[in-house]
């Protein structure tokens, strides 16, 4: 597999086969037609939760660190391993 290249312009979206919903305070994925579950934890859910609408690398980097209280650097540092394992997973598409 090709390494994706993704920048802080790189705008984000849930793939279009994806349901999800909040069970029991943990968001669950669920990918049609082969109906794979994906069960997010509480950083993830958040990230999941704002790309209600595509976003950019960025856009999502400053809303976790002001979520998490964490530097932008470090935000953006762990949002693109989360991004790159949900690209695999077929769960959202990277645009741009």
């Amino acid at each position: 597999m090709d390494e994706m290249k993704i920048t802080e312009n790189s705008t984000v979206q849930r793939a279009e086969q994806v349901a999800s919903r909040s069970i029991a305070g943990k968001m669950v994925l669920m990918k049609a037609p082969i109906s794979t579950l994906n069960t997010l934890n509480g950083v993830a859910g958040f990230i999941w939760e704002q790309l209600e609408t595509p976003k950019s690398i960025g856009e999502l980097a400053s809303c976790l660190a002001g979520e998490y209280e964490v530097s932008a650097e470090e935000a953006e540092t762990d949002l693109l391993l989360f991004v790159k394992d949900m690209v695999r997973r077929d769960l959202i598409e990277i645009k741009g």
